[in-house]
């Protein structure tokens, strides 16, 4: 019961928790007897452990680092905090309080040197350890950052930190040219910054002058420039003035600055910009390529060109489709044009062959034909197909007669025996070739036909109807005279044409007598010549589109009227526009006017040709033709008729010339004139030889005999014995 109540006693008068040991011992000291606690009475005790409690309440308080201060300040004379507690000394002993107060402004700088942002510490500890210092020793003798002492090397350190910032603000180019100079002085920004030493400081002037012109600063980025004539991008760059140097960087410029060599400014092409422009140049030159080769398959993207049309289509389809397509290359490109230069040679070349054949063909009387035909049968189909050749062959004489009696007698003798027929206009080595449709046939035709053969047949078939009439018709040409190249162009191709058709064209000086005396038979007055040579239109051959088209075009409007003396009761026979057009793709590299002086003259052929057909299938609507079998027949054997129309019995010496030309080639032979077959238009002799000669000896010594009048004189040998000619 006493042990129990003296430790209620110690734990009234602590008034908070005491340790459980230590309760632990004292409850079991006093209840078991310890002897040390036998031996002194109860009040002792109790007072002693009262005591002990209340100086271990009071340093609770102290912090370890304190105590550990306090431990390193007593160790000198033998003492401890530990020994301090043992004998009861209490914190605030006044023996005690100077060293506590030591003690606790270590730990405050101890605190204020942990709170320090690290890279100022680490500055103000290298100043510090300049005077054999640091940080944590002037923390031990309780020197805080805030001590007069310290706060100088703080105000230093900001001033490097300050230095520092500012040399590291500087362009990259300065800055190291800076450190350059420096180092060849033996420093260096770390020095200069050490010593608090900034760019802007009047000790390093004369550096910065010298390197701040070399700034990157001063060099323009990303600037319009030309590169080869192209617009580019491009990026300034430091080169030595001195020569054309590439690009230099900053240890180059330095090192040609301390050799007393000048750095100036130049521009070079950005990666970018000259990867963009080496592209764009490398697609217009393949665009260029492609044009090309698309201008050497504009003549050839014609389906009627058997020889090259399907290879140049092949070609233009993969230039259309590599042409803008950035997976194929200029080289191949190239390649397309190589090939279309190739098939444009090859097919020059078919040209070539094909012309000398015509003109083979020509030689013999024969062109070089193809054509289609349908039928319900192979064999209709195979007349339809030669007669279609044969019908636009004899339209190209005598036009609108060939629907005609004419017309129906050919296509009578083909009917009625086709294979005589066709190998009396078509050679043996022409090909025709038949395919069955559904419920139809067609047949395609390709071979020669000889024109010689038709043209003989029509000219005596034509020769006959003039000579119904008794003369050749004559013709008063008129038009609008001019300078001008078009007319004069277009009159002289009309006046060929007919006068080498068998017609005669009154001669310019002549007209009014020829009008006076009413010896012509047609008005033909050529109106409205005009040429344009203006018009131009976007289009496509084969498909390829975009191609720009130029038109070339000849008009004329052609009047026909009798020779009826009273102008205002003369007949209109024929009133009719004519044209020829050319349509050629822009050829860029000839000027407009050479190509219209190129054309001009095959277009007034051309249109002249159109003229005659128009006019002399009107004509001879007026005289229509008959098929043979009501022409003139042939004379008998032995007997030759020479009829020349503008020489009558009144022009003795022509008369004479004519019949001397006969004796000369055929001595002995007698000629007589033909009173039935002579009138005041022209003349007819006749002359027996029964033994065989040559025609054409004939007609050359008539053409002898006219010589004076070889400009208008024209004579030939018709066949069946019979010689016809005209003045």
């Amino acid at each position: 019961m006493v042990a129990l109540l003296g430790v209620a006693m110690i734990w009234n008068v602590c008034r908070r928790p005491c340790r459980a040991g230590a309760l632990f011992l004292m409850s079991y000291s006093i209840v078991c007897g310890i002897p040390e606690v036998r031996a002194q009475g109860f009040g002792e005790i109790f007072g002693g452990l009262i005591q002990m409690a209340m100086v271990q309440e009071a340093w609770k308080p102290v912090s370890s680092r304190v105590r550990n201060c306090l431990n390193s300040q007593l160790a000198p004379s033998g003492n401890s905090v530990e020994n301090l507690i043992a004998h009861g000394v209490m914190p605030n002993h006044p023996d005690l309080q100077g060293y506590l107060a030591q003690c606790k402004r270590v730990e405050k700088a101890a605190d204020a040197w942990r709170a320090m942002d690290a890279n100022l510490k680490s500055c103000v500890n290298h100043q510090l350890e300049a005077n054999n210092q640091s940080f944590q020793g002037i923390a031990e003798m309780g020197v805080g950052p805030s001590d007069p002492q310290i706060t100088p090397l703080i105000s230093q350190c900001h001033q490097i930190d300050a230095a520092r910032a500012a040399w590291g603000s500087l362009d990259p180019n300065v800055n190291a040219c800076a450190d350059r100079f420096f180092k060849n002085g033996g420093q260096s920004i770390d020095t200069m910054v050490q010593a608090r030493i900034a760019p802007a400081d009047s000790q390093v002037e004369a550096i910065m002058s010298k390197c701040q012109p070399v700034s990157s600063q001063n060099l323009m980025k990303n600037i319009g420039c030309f590169i080869d004539g192209e617009q580019s991008r491009c990026d300034e760059f430091y080169v030595l003035e001195s020569a054309q140097s590439s690009p230099l960087n900053i240890d180059q410029i330095i090192t040609a600055m301390i050799a007393g060599q000048t750095v100036g400014k130049a521009s070079l092409e950005t990666p970018n910009a000259k990867s963009s422009r080496l592209a764009k140049l490398a697609a217009r030159r393949k665009s260029m390529i492609a044009d090309a080769a698309l201008k050497k398959l504009a003549t050839l993207l014609d389906p009627s060109n058997k020889f090259a049309y399907a290879k140049a289509d092949d070609i233009r389809r993969k230039i259309d489709a590599e042409r803008a397509n950035p997976k194929f290359s200029e080289q191949d490109i190239l390649k397309l044009d190589g090939e279309a230069t190739t098939l444009l040679t090859a097919n020059n070349a078919e040209i070539e062959r094909q012309r000398i054949r015509r003109e083979e063909m020509l030689s013999r009387g024969e062109i070089p034909v193809s054509g289609k035909g349908a039928g319900p049968t192979e064999k209709a189909a195979r007349f339809a197909a030669y007669y279609q050749i044969f019908e636009t062959q004899l339209r190209d004489f005598i036009a609108g007669q060939t629907d005609g009696p004419v017309g129906q007698h050919f296509k009578t003798l083909a009917q009625d025996n086709f294979d005589t027929f066709k190998s009396r206009f078509f050679t043996s080595d022409t090909k025709d070739q038949a395919t069955k449709s559904h419920h139809s046939y067609t047949c395609a035709v390709d071979g020669v036909f000889k024109l010689a053969t038709l043209k003989s047949e029509v000219q005596q078939i034509m020769n006959a109807a003039v000579s119904a009439h008794g003369r050749d018709y004559r013709f008063i040409l008129r038009y609008q005279e001019t300078d001008n190249d078009v007319t004069r162009y277009l009159i002289d191709n009309i006046r060929s044409e007919f006068v080498n058709s068998g017609y005669r064209v009154i001669a310019r000086a002549t007209e009014d007598q020829a009008e006076a005396s009413h010896e012509f038979d047609y008005y033909l007055n050529i109106l409205d010549i005009s040429y344009d040579d203006a018009q131009s239109d976007i289009g496509s051959i084969g498909g390829a589109g975009g191609n720009v088209f130029e038109n070339y075009v000849l008009k004329a409007r052609v009047k026909l009227l009798d020779n009826n003396k009273d102008a205002a009761a003369r007949q209109e026979l024929a009133n009719v526009p004519i044209i020829n057009t050319k349509r050629l793709p822009r050829d860029t590299q000839m000027p407009k006017d050479a190509r219209r002086n190129q054309l001009l003259p095959m277009q007034a052929k051309e249109l002249a040709r159109e003229i005659y057909r128009d006019i002399n299938a009107r004509i001879l609507t007026v005289a229509p033709l008959e098929p043979p079998s009501s022409a003139a027949s042939s004379k008998p054997d032995g007997q030759y008729s020479i009829t020349i129309v503008g020489v009558t019995q009144r022009d003795r010496d022509k008369l004479r010339a004519l019949r001397n030309a006969v004796t000369k080639v055929l001595p002995g032979t007698e000629t007589t004139v033909d009173p039935d077959g002579t009138n005041d238009k022209s003349i007819e002799i006749h002359f027996t030889h029964p033994e065989k000669f040559d025609p054409e000896d004939v007609v050359d010594a008539i053409y002898q005999a006219f010589r004076d009048n070889k400009q208008t004189f024209k004579v030939r040998y018709e066949g069946k014995n019979t010689f016809k000619g005209s003045l």
